[in-house]
């Protein structure tokens, strides 16, 4: 188990399989497709590993961990964990079937994903066939253009509202001042995270 606190842990399962324990309850196992998002706002302990069974077979784990800051005003924000499946997934795919987008968080094509965020953002996977030219809107109203060169792209496109915020961190934590940096490891290590033997 560790702790973090002041911002989020986005995990996405490529393969194999993810299980996650933390202090607040919650528990889980993400498989390919899967996202499990959690909240460490204020503070919590929790501890992410191959999932018992999948550990013993083929092993192999392909993930993505992103942390994503929080606001200042909710970096102490209660704890939550959203765990999503890949058919919560918001969907998108074109008449030709030549492009397909699963999104995540945010809104794309007229299509939103399941994660609740603390500020706008747009989070989605592209599966593009070769030769394919597809535009794209950002949050920021900028398009880009995406052409797929081999048989079959993969791509994942992240963006977000600009927080304009200080970021500090010293190992799990992520918050805006070096104090409260300080203060994140001092209520760490004197038990206001909670219990570490869950």
């Amino acid at each position: 188990p560790h702790p973090h606190r002041g911002f989020e842990t986005v995990t996405f399962a490529l393969a194999g399989k993810v299980e996650h324990g933390d202090n607040q309850g919650n528990h889980g196992v993400i498989e390919p497709g899967d996202v499990q998002w959690m909240t460490a706002g204020q503070g919590i302990l929790h501890k992410e590993y191959h999932e018992t069974e999948f550990s013993k077979k083929d092993r192999i784990l392909h993930m993505i961990q992103l942390w994503v800051d929080l606001p200042a005003e909710h970096k102490l924000t209660a704890p939550n964990y959203q765990a999503i499946t890949r058919h919560q997934m918001g969907k998108y795919t074109s008449f030709d079937q030549d492009l397909e987008l699963t999104v995540y968080a945010g809104e794309v094509k007229g299509v939103k994903g399941p994660a609740e965020t603390f500020s706008p953002m747009n989070i989605y996977k592209v599966d593009i066939g070769k030769d394919r030219s597809e535009e794209f809107l950002e949050p920021t109203d900028r398009p880009f253009l995406m052409t797929a060169l081999s048989d079959l792209s993969e791509v994942f496109v992240i963006s977000g509202q600009p927080l304009d915020q200080p970021v500090i961190h010293a190992g799990p934590f992520v918050m805006t001042t070096r104090e409260d940096v300080r203060q994140a490891g001092l209520d760490f290590r004197s038990g206001k995270f909670g219990d570490i033997n869950f």
